[in-house]
């Protein structure tokens, strides 16, 4: 009964649409003429116009009698009888055909072929029941269709597939076998037929798709204690139950509770803050910065201190090249920082310059004479034990042995090297050689605080117990 109580719905509104086009509207006039309901006007006004009214009591009023179930679904007429323009579709030019039949009074029979397919039921008149079973063919295909949404066999794209199967709409979506999330039942398209591929998944299925990862979890802060920050994401248990996070960290006892990644789950870790947390982060304290020579001034040598807590740093001016200045000082914005200075940018006869303290400064060479760089003479070497060599290193320079400052060591050999620097006289060093046996170079050169010398260069064999030039 609801279902031919819809099929009324869809005739009043099919009834407005076709009174409102020139063509069509004529023939969907016929629907109000010589209906006989029993003489009852307004029950007949309710139903031709889309009202309220029982389509069966209609139907009994029309007929005289209870039409059977199988009567008023008219199970002999196939969708030939009603897509009368061949569109393999029942719609509106098929209703337009039906309405202009309708209420017509015909000779009908087998002869004339039961009046050109209208009168369904046989009556001899195109009434509200041959309405009812050309409804119920409604919107529907008079072919098989198929379509899969995501295009094919998909594993790791949830899809479904749809269309019609004998005359009636489907849709199937993908989905995963219960209670066991490896396996997944794919749906696509063979033809106009839906088919199931059932497929097993490399880790699990989920929602219907294969999914290659059980979860993503994200560290916004790097595990940074002294940065607030926050981890993010997703994981899926066994039993397929999809849980999401975001997790900020936050402060405990004088500690930060500092989250993390342990994929694909959060964790935490916590890690107590030398000067208190604030805000989901550990408090610094505020750096101090102080330079002796009182800023980025290349031509006097200072010392930078910094403190951080506990933390002092001392950072001197220093010579990077013959007449180049790496100056440290305390920037107003930036904090401890560090400028390079070339000397001769100044004046061409500057150079870099060490004073007491060994810090460097821009200076005028104010001597006339021409400068000497220090030669290593020869490097010599003994064993002080078995695996241990002394290294000594012969220095001369013209301009007296007094201009020495330093001394630069380093030994080579396959897959080693090793840099040793001495200040003093003698210019030597001790080198435990345990793990080598074998040819190695030594190498040294002396700075006499305005220029390098020459590498010098000399090869040695060690073996623990003696050498050989």
């Amino acid at each position: 009964m609801k279902k031919l109580i819809l099929l009324g719905i869809i005739l009043a509104i099919a009834t407005m649409i076709f009174t409102s086009c020139e063509n069509t509207g004529q023939a969907f006039k016929s629907l109000d003429k010589g209906v006989d309901l029993s003489s009852d006007a307004e029950f007949e006004l309710k139903c031709i116009e889309g009202g309220d009214c029982n389509l069966q009591e209609a139907i009994t009023k029309l007929d005289g009698d209870q039409m059977t179930p199988e009567d008023i679904n008219g199970t002999n007429i196939t969708c030939d009888d009603v897509d009368f323009d061949g569109s393999g579709m029942i719609d509106l030019p098929d209703f337009s055909n039906f309405a202009s039949w309708y209420n017509r009074a015909t000779r009908c029979g087998p002869r004339n072929n039961w009046c050109g397919t209208c009168d369904y039921d046989h009556s001899g008149m195109v009434n509200l029941i041959d309405f009812s079973i050309f409804a119920s063919w409604w919107g529907r295909y008079c072919s098989d269709s198929c379509e899969d949404s995501d295009g094919g066999i998909e594993y790791e794209i949830w899809g479904e597939v749809s269309g019609l199967e004998n005359g009636e709409y489907y849709h199937i979506p993908d989905g995963c076998t219960p209670h066991d999330p490896i396996y997944q039942n794919e749906r696509y398209c063979d033809g106009v037929s839906p088919m199931t591929d059932s497929h097993t998944c490399d880790i699990m299925c989920y929602n219907g798709e294969c999914i290659n990862d059980f979860g993503v979890c994200i560290d916004s802060d790097g595990s940074d204690s002294y940065n607030r920050g926050k981890v993010n994401g997703w994981y899926i248990a066994l039993n397929g139950t999809n849980t999401t996070y975001d997790i900020w960290d936050h402060c405990g006892a004088n500690a930060v509770v500092e989250m993390l990644c342990d994929y694909p789950n959060p964790t935490y870790d916590i890690i107590e803050c030398a000067y208190g947390c604030e805000n989901g982060a550990c408090l610094e304290m505020e750096i101090q910065c102080e330079d002796t020579d009182g800023g980025n001034y290349p031509l006097v040598a200072g010392l930078m201190t910094v403190t951080n807590g506990t933390n002092v740093t001392e950072r001197p001016d220093e010579c990077q090249e013959e007449h180049v200045v790496k100056e440290y000082y305390c920037h107003e914005i930036l904090g401890p920082y560090s400028e390079v200075h070339d000397c001769t940018q100044i004046g061409t006869d500057y150079t870099c310059m060490l004073n007491d303290n060994g810090w460097a400064y821009c200076a005028e060479n104010t001597t006339n004479e021409t400068n000497y760089p220090p030669v290593i003479e020869e490097i010599n070497w003994i064993y002080i034990l078995p695996e241990v060599i002394k290294f000594m290193a012969t220095v001369t320079d013209e301009n007296g042995d007094d201009e020495i400052v330093q001394v630069d060591f380093n030994i080579d050999y396959p897959g080693y090297h090793f840099d040793y620097a001495d200040w003093d006289y003698p210019y030597q060093f001790n080198w435990n050689q345990t793990n080598y046996t074998g040819w190695a170079n030594i190498n040294a050169r002396a700075s006499d605080g305005i220029e390098w010398g020459e590498w010098f260069e000399a090869t040695f064999w060690a073996n623990g117990t003696n050498s050989t030039s």
